[in-house]
């Protein structure tokens, strides 16, 4: 039987994926590539990967890396990273100053987010998910 690794590595390279995914990496280090810069270009440029492989990530423990998958209604503040797939709808608060905050949504997802005092919020979403935007003092949602 195909491993998720595996599955994923294959329909990823038939999008000519880069060659920073080897497809033997373990599942953390994929979830790691996935979150990365250019794992998220690469992602939301293909929209890849599909919702059942999302879905097939959410068994295996994704969440434990800040992505949720199908989650329903969570709240967050203060990630450095997330990932927001299928059925999410997510509160996400931010006012740290220091941390680069990144959010991805994908597949439908929805956020809500503040970002207030001095924090920076950059935003990557496929055009399928919605957000709104509140901000605060001198934040700025990018």
């Amino acid at each position: 039987m195909e491993t998720i690794i595996e599955k994923t590595h294959k329909k990823a390279r038939k999008l000519h994926s880069c060659q920073m995914f080897t497809g033997k990496e373990s599942f953390g280090e994929l979830m790691s590539l996935f979150l990365s810069p250019q794992g998220i270009e690469f992602c939301q440029k293909n929209n890849f990967p599909d919702m059942a492989l999302m879905r097939e990530f959410k068994a295996q423990g994704a969440g434990l890396y800040g992505i949720y998958i199908d989650a329903g209604d969570i709240r967050l503040s203060d990630t450095e990273t997330v990932c927001l797939a299928g059925n999410t709808n997510a509160e996400l608060s931010f006012d740290d100053p220091m941390g680069k905050h990144v959010v991805v949504l994908m597949h439908g997802a929805k956020a809500n987010i503040t970002a207030s005092g001095y924090s920076v919020v950059f935003v990557y979403a496929t055009k399928d998910c919605t957000i709104n935007k509140t901000i605060k003092d001198f934040a700025k949602i990018l």
